[in-house]
């Protein structure tokens, strides 16, 4: 990890989001089939043949990418570590929404995909390390209990809130009428 974190601060200020993307694409179709041509990656990110040809002589030019012409793409070294660390990082930021924030599936994707182009390296090391805190930390009796958050943590949506075994939730608050002048 220390390699990779290195190799990313190096080239850090070149990496674009869009390339993060087509970085993280390329590893995923790459480990499923194997292979990789141009097509599969402009279908995979919605985007246009042109597009990725370019961003591709682009990324072969920073040492991320080979790709013969017409032929397969794949991930150098250096890509495929660099790529491992974006996608990595999208997945810490994922598991802090959906496990921790407890966010649904959807939400914590989409913004772990967003979040993940704005934050620095240091930033997501740290998340790492406070997502094994709040999960091994002794106190909790399971992932997001009360003990480890501020009361009102979860206020904003009562159904999401964690409960502690044995704990009963606050009674609901009735509204009563006012005593006001009459008429």
């Amino acid at each position: 990890m220390l390699a990779e974190t290195k190799l990313f601060a190096a080239i850090q200020d070149r990496i674009t989001p869009t390339i993060e993307d087509y970085l993280e694409a390329i590893l995923r179709i790459q480990d499923e089939r194997g292979v990789v041509r141009i097509k599969e990656i402009s279908q995979a990110l919605g985007v246009t043949y042109p597009s990725t040809s370019g961003i591709i002589k682009k990324m072969e030019s920073m040492g991320l990418v080979e790709h013969e012409r017409y032929g397969y793409v794949r991930l150098t070294d250096n890509g495929r570590q660099v790529g491992a660390l974006i996608a990595r990082r999208e997945e810490v930021l994922f598991r802090f929404f959906r496990e921790i924030l407890k966010l649904d599936e959807e939400v914590s994707r989409a913004d772990a995909c967003r979040v993940e182009h704005a934050i620095s390296q240091q930033t997501a090391e740290r998340l790492v390390k406070f997502i094994q805190f709040v999960i091994e930390c002794p106190h909790n009796t399971q992932v997001g209990s009360q003990i480890c958050f501020p009361k009102d943590f979860f206020a904003d949506s009562p159904a999401a809130a964690p409960t502690v075994k044995g704990q009963q939730p606050p009674p609901e608050k009735k509204n009563r009428p006012r005593a006001g002048r009459r008429g």
